[in-house]
């Protein structure tokens, strides 16, 4: 069976019209199955897509360390690294 763990990693660049602030959103699957998600409005007004992606990327790199090692403590240790999907990067 499939238990590796893997993120998806997106954001609407400016996509606030009154504010013009990015929201950024994440999925964390473990096999075929999702197991938590999220999406937040970025604090800060970014002028390129590419910075808003790379603040994306980062807070899910720091969401999968935390995921990794909670399945360790659950003795399902992942072996494989994981994939962090994202566009424009």
């Amino acid at each position: 069976t499939n238990f590796n763990l893997n993120a998806f990693s997106d954001i609407d660049w400016a996509g606030n019209v009154n504010d013009k602030k990015s929201i950024s959103g994440n999925l964390f699957t473990l096999g075929s199955a999702a197991i938590t998600w999220g999406s937040k409005k970025q604090s800060t007004t970014s002028l390129s897509s590419s910075d808003v992606e790379y603040v994306a990327a980062a807070s899910s790199t720091c969401q999968v360390l935390w995921l990794r090692k909670l399945l360790a403590d659950l003795h399902q240790e992942q072996k494989r690294e994981t994939k962090i999907l994202c566009d424009n990067l």
